[in-house]
């Protein structure tokens, strides 16, 4: 059985030094320069224009929802669709905040959403949001996702903490939407111990994010409060984006070589058939992705690392 994680971290002993140093020389371990450095450096990799660091990946997501509340861009009552093959972290948001949960199914060849299923739903009901998951490290036809909610005024978010690094032919996986979650737990493909990041391109909802990690204080700054919610990432954590986050392409190389062992259990379920002509796309699950076929198929394991 293949363990949920074998090591903290990919450069153990740098970053536990990085660790120890930082605890012996910091004159605080909450919200300071590391964090900043780290946001503005994910902002720069991910191609958004804010990345606001947070405690985790599940109040990433109950951030996202909170404030498109907040921005009046969702009211209670508002029927807010999820991808049927999700965490409990997306679901749950969605019910805080009064919303209406509405599943929407995935592709088995995919593991996610596909724009059939996405249209299918939408003869039966009406969204005011969809909260797609991008399940790890695939992703579903994204563009044409994007395109049918922008065409019904249906606001898109990602849940993309289970594929940072993915790519299709239209850019990465968490660009599609207005907004974006990523997780740093140690099960994925980077890890500050904890945390979450947010990215957008949207400034009224950046301003948000930084107002709900902050207890709803308009500040740029916070000081670290005691109460373990979305306010503060663990910023202790925060010297191990230093030695990890410069080696994203070798994490998900490794992650396409463990993907390897199990891509048999997908081929068997993909038919042949429907494989699509065009240039695949990088997953950082390992496997290709075909983004015009309408079965998605998911093909070789990708040997060359993601950028």
């Amino acid at each position: 059985m293949i363990p949920l994680m074998k090591n903290a971290f990919l450069r153990e002993a740098e970053t536990k030094a990085a660790l120890a140093e930082f605890i012996r020389a910091a004159d605080k371990l909450s919200m300071g320069e590391q964090c900043r450095r780290f946001e503005e450096a994910f902002a720069t990799y991910q191609g958004r224009r804010h990345a606001v660091l947070v405690n985790s990946g599940s109040s990433a997501n109950l951030l996202m929802l909170q404030s498109l509340k907040s921005l009046g861009r969702l009211k209670p009552g508002d029927k807010v669709g999820f991808s049927a093959l999700t965490w409990s972290t997306n679901v749950m948001p969605i019910i805080q905040m009064d919303f209406d949960p509405v599943p929407i199914d995935c592709e088995v060849t995919t593991l996610n959403v596909s724009p059939k299923t996405l249209r299918e739903r939408l003869d039966k009901e009406t969204l005011g949001a969809f909260f797609i998951t991008n399940a790890l490290g695939f992703a579903g036809d994204l563009s044409e996702i994007r395109r049918i909610c922008a065409e019904r005024s249906i606001i898109l978010i990602e849940d993309n903490c289970e594929s940072l690094g993915t790519e299709l032919l239209e850019g990465k996986t968490g660009n599609f939407g207005v907004a974006a979650s990523f997780s740093f737990f140690v099960a994925h493909h980077m890890s500050t111990i904890e945390g979450g990041m947010l990215v957008t391109d949207d400034q009224d909802l950046a301003t948000m994010f930084r107002m709900g990690r902050a207890n709803g204080w308009d500040r740029k700054r916070s000081i670290c409060g005691r109460r373990k919610s979305p306010d503060f990432s663990d910023c202790i954590s925060s010297p191990c984006w230093r030695t990890i986050f410069p080696h994203a392409s070798g994490i998900f190389a490794r992650s396409r070589r463990w993907s390897a062992i199990t891509r048999g259990s997908f081929r068997s379920n993909t038919s042949t058939s429907s494989r699509s002509r065009r240039s695949p796309c990088r997953s950082s699950a390992g496997l290709r992705i075909s983004s015009a076929s309408t079965r998605w198929p998911l093909r070789e394991p990708v040997s060359k690392s993601v950028r």
